[in-house]
């Protein structure tokens, strides 16, 4: 089976801005990414590396880490895009006639505590009958006490059937492996036999803000 290493690059970010060039380490988000998925190909576990980009300072960073690059189309970049929409854009538009990928391997710039096993364990994860293997972690808080401000009170969110032995999760943005063909049907990345890949809480991190950052660049210190 064919394998590309996707890596989807967008420009821009609400909250931290230029997320995916922020650098931990002296290295971009962007480029640890890259860095992954070009061990990966050197181990045979993908055959191509790409980054679908919007902007040339992101198409520059890409290609200075080694990456292959897509250019988007002004139908992916609008805002309300989805990564979903951008993968198949890329499916759709394959560089070579006749080049086809089996399977996509999704990694998302702001995980940068990725490392190869996490894309090698999770690839194994992919066995007949499943659409995708998505990289999980436990929710940091226990969201049975989560409330909301509703008409200036304080309410719980509910979960009156939920019991202690319920685990949260939530995607990190560590890896998914998807088959291609199931990527042009379905809804989202839920709509399908997904198989989870847990990744431990001190392995995973989510960058959306300054704070992810600086979190991130904590874990990464325990590491040396």
């Amino acid at each position: 089976m064919t394998a590309v290493a996707f890596i989807p690059a967008r420009q821009h970010s609400h909250r931290l801005p230029h997320k995916n060039l922020a650098e931990l380490g002296g290295t971009s988000l962007l480029a640890r990414a890259v860095g992954v998925a070009r061990m990966a190909k050197a181990l045979g576990v993908v055959d191509d590396v790409v980054v679908s980009c919007e902007d040339g300072v992101t198409q520059r960073e890409a290609q200075g880490a080694g990456a292959t690059t897509h250019w988007r189309s002004a139908d992916v970049r609008a805002a309300d895009a989805t990564v979903l929409d951008v993968v198949r854009e890329f499916c759709g538009a394959i560089r070579d006639p006749g080049t086809e990928y089996d399977l996509v391997c999704l990694l998302l710039p702001p995980s940068p505590l990725r490392t190869l096993r996490h894309v090698v364990e999770s690839r194994l994860l992919l066995r007949e009958g499943a659409d995708a293997v998505m990289s999980v972690t436990p929710f940091r808080q226990d969201v049975r006490y989560a409330c909301v401000e509703h008409e200036g009170q304080v309410k719980r969110v509910g979960g009156e059937n939920w019991t202690p032995e319920t685990v949260f999760l939530k995607h990190d943005g560590t890896v998914i492996w998807a088959r291609a063909s199931w990527l042009n049907t379905a809804k989202d990345f839920y709509d399908g036999r997904i198989v989870p890949y847990r990744v431990p809480p001190e392995e995973s991190c989510d960058v959306d803000t300054q704070i992810d950052l600086d979190y991130a660049a904590f874990l990464l210190g325990r590491r040396a």
